[in-house]
């Protein structure tokens, strides 16, 4: 099978690495451009490299295929897609390759904010008789770029990660509310699905899980609760997570998950959700915030990566995913006339800096 990674980024690298590496199946990777000093379109073929954690030895894993944007030479139907793009490109990322996509093929969502997307990723672009089969996912682990994409002499290097924290991969596969008993029964015995969850599962130094859809949406909520304490904060202060384990940053980290867990009370309350208000209880999502921290301390938050892009590069608008973190919990909160004022005033901070970034400021 050949498995297609679109967001081909910091996880994105590292899921192709370990997936080329751990399996027999192609991988293809799908940049948002083509680097610049690069000519020769023939050349086809890629590498990754990963620094992993506690290591000063990079591990290169080549082999891996190119489609640059607009290719017209790989047209193919696909099997099996891996999204990871930021959050507000992914609908984008899939309509863009839905022409060749079937109620065969596969999605892996691997996006952050993905509990703020789903709806729109899975039910808004396919017909209900045409739409694939959907795995989705969210990790823990830390990832970084240590050094831009080189072309060389005889192929490209798509690129040098630091692995800086070790995590998990959390996985469900999606259950289509929209559709009868038996559609998603065919869904869960599709072979590309199956195909695809050998795949990951195989890839053993990630720590890919997968567990229930209704268990699963519980832990992508805190998951997203940590980046809404996480992401923003770090992208204010301009360093990795480890600042973040500051006595100081404490209270702030803790406003903000006050706000989250009222959200997430008042949703479960209102969708008559049951069983999970422990796991999203202020206390617990503190904890598990706390202990990220602490696991990917020499990480630089994907938040933060995105504001020094903006330094490095044009980047367009929006600049950050935080209107699908914080951004997602401000409108849950006016959904339950809850007031979330930290939530709503990070991403306009956050984008305020970019802004000025981009003009020099």
């Amino acid at each position: 099978m050949r498995i297609h990674v679109v967001g081909p980024g910091a996880i994105g690298s590292l899921l192709a690495f370990h997936l080329k590496r751990a399996t027999t199946h192609s991988v293809v990777l799908h940049p948002r451009m083509k680097p610049q000093t690069l000519v020769d379109l023939s050349k086809r073929e890629t590498a990754i490299q990963i620094f992993s954690p506690g290591s000063s030895q990079v591990e290169v894993t080549s082999g891996l295929e190119l489609e640059y944007p607009g290719d017209s030479t790989s047209q193919k139907p696909i099997d099996a897609l891996v999204v990871t793009t930021k959050a507000q490109h992914a609908k984008r990322a899939i309509e863009e390759l839905a022409p060749r996509l079937s109620r065969l093929s596969t999605l892996f969502l691997l996006c952050n904010g993905l509990p703020s997307i789903i709806p729109a990723v899975t039910q808004d672009i396919f017909p209900r008789d045409t739409r694939p089969s959907f795995i989705v996912g969210h990790t823990s682990h830390g990832v970084h770029r240590v050094d831009a994409p080189v072309v060389q002499e005889s192929t490209v290097c798509h690129g040098t990660w630091k692995h800086a924290g070790m995590g998990r991969v959390v996985c469900a596969v999606w259950s289509d509310s929209d559709a009868e008993d038996t559609a998603n029964k065919e869904r869960q015995d599709s072979p590309s699905l199956i195909t695809m969850k050998s795949a990951l599962l195989a890839c053993r130094a990630l720590d890919v899980t997968f567990i229930d859809y209704k268990d699963w949406q519980t832990t992508a909520l805190a998951k997203l609760a940590v980046n809404c304490a996480v992401n923003a904060a770090s992208a204010l202060i301009g360093t990795t997570n480890a600042s973040l384990l500051s006595p100081t940053a404490y209270p702030f980290l803790s406003a903000v998950l006050q706000e989250v867990a009222a959200v997430f009370a008042a949703e479960a309350e209102a969708e008559g959700l049951d069983g999970h208000h422990d796991v999203l209880a202020h206390e617990h999502l503190l904890k598990t915030t706390l202990d990220m921290i602490a696991s990917t301390q020499n990480n630089v938050s994907s938040t933060l990566a995105d504001v020094r892009r903006v330094q490095a590069a044009a980047e367009p608008e929006p600049y950050t995913e935080l209107a699908h973190m914080n951004g997602w919990i401000s409108t849950l909160g006016r959904k339950h006339g809850i007031i979330t004022p930290l939530n709503d005033a990070l991403p306009a901070l956050v984008e305020t800096k970019c802004q000025a970034l981009a003009k020099g400021l």
